[in-house]
């Protein structure tokens, strides 16, 4: 079938991008329209034209616009509609920076990384999402998105089947093996991915507070104004207060004197152990906790402080987990 489509043409069978849907899964489902595995529709993007081959590298954090021109001339979806299934979505500092990123060049994603809860390789899910309309959201690349706030449930971090990261498989953004029941499709052996539906992982319900917090989170990435210390701020601000100030608490938390304030502060410190070494600790600033669970509790007690009406209340709030934790 590759030979049909060895132009620029649309495939035959298109299919719309969903609003907030990743752009690995628009174009799995993309070939599954047109009955082409995996690796033909990558064969397809990445086919050399004019000397230049388009990268797949970083096709979801901040594509190169040889690829993003490729699938639009396949799919037939508009250039903007694709960057913005990607993380580029999340730029100009919602909650992301990607402007010293050129996805040419391996070298610049240093650049990039250091600044702090950039989403790690991989997804997060929904099970129950995934089980309805099949659509991988972009959001779940996140850090600061731990639930899903239509199911009210902790995303599901990894895969019960392989003990990894869902869309782990660094050799191509496209699972090898597609579905209806979501397989996981992460390599487990040569040429044996994971086969283990994502959709059959159980999933842990989300207190009303830590999904009342993810709720405000959420507005503010699609770029609508919060209030926050009384006052109204711009998405922008309060996305960076509150990674910083849930990195003030994991700091605060992971300490063996505050396990008692929290009943999911014993996790943290945990954690923290396990990701000391004798050169430094856990690094929360960089890289907050793996668990969902962990990241939506911290990520609501950040919003409940920065919810109080001014500093001082802000500070009063904040005082217990301080005095717990000295």
């Amino acid at each position: 079938m590759t030979a049909a489509f060895r132009g620029r043409e649309l495939l035959p069978s298109r299919i719309a991008i969903a609003a907030d849907e990743a752009l690995d899964c628009y174009l799995e489902r993309l070939a599954v329209a047109n009955d082409l595995p995996s690796a033909q529709m990558m064969r397809l993007l990445t086919r050399p034209e004019e000397r230049r081959a388009p990268s797949s590298a970083f096709l979801m954090v901040k594509p190169d616009p040889a690829i993003t021109d490729r699938i639009a001339s396949l799919g037939g979806m508009p250039i903007p509609s694709l960057e913005g299934a990607t993380l580029m979505r999340f730029g100009d500092g919602l909650p992301l920076r990607l402007d010293g990123l050129d996805p040419r060049r391996r070298h610049s994603f240093r650049q990039v990384v250091t600044q702090g809860w950039f989403p790690q390789f991989g997804s997060q899910a929904c099970p129950l999402c995934l089980a309805v309309d099949k659509i991988w959201r972009v959001e779940w690349r996140l850090p600061i998105v731990a639930v899903c706030v239509k199911h009210e449930v902790f995303l599901t971090t990894g895969c019960t089947g392989c003990g990894m990261r869902f869309r782990a498989h660094r050799h191509s953004p496209l699972r090898p093996q597609l579905g209806q029941e979501q397989p996981c499709g992460n390599p487990v052996g040569l040429r044996n991915p994971c086969k283990h539906p994502v959709t059959a992982h159980s999933v842990e319900p989300a207190p009303e507070a830590v999904v009342d917090a993810a709720r405000v989170a959420k507005r503010a990435l699609t770029r609508q104004p919060v209030r926050m210390l009384g006052r109204q701020s711009d998405p922008q601000t309060y996305l960076a207060e509150l990674r910083h100030l849930a990195t003030l608490l994991l700091h605060l938390l992971s300490r063996q004197e505050a396990t008692s304030f929290v009943d999911w502060a014993g996790d943290i410190h945990v954690e923290a152990v396990k990701r000391t070494t004798q050169r430094r600790g856990p690094r929360w600033g960089i890289s907050p906790p793996q668990s969902a669970r962990l990241r939506g509790h911290v990520l609501s007690e950040a919003h409940g402080i920065l919810s109080q009406t001014g500093f001082d209340e802000a500070a009063t709030r904040l005082s217990p987990v301080d005095r717990h934790s000295g």
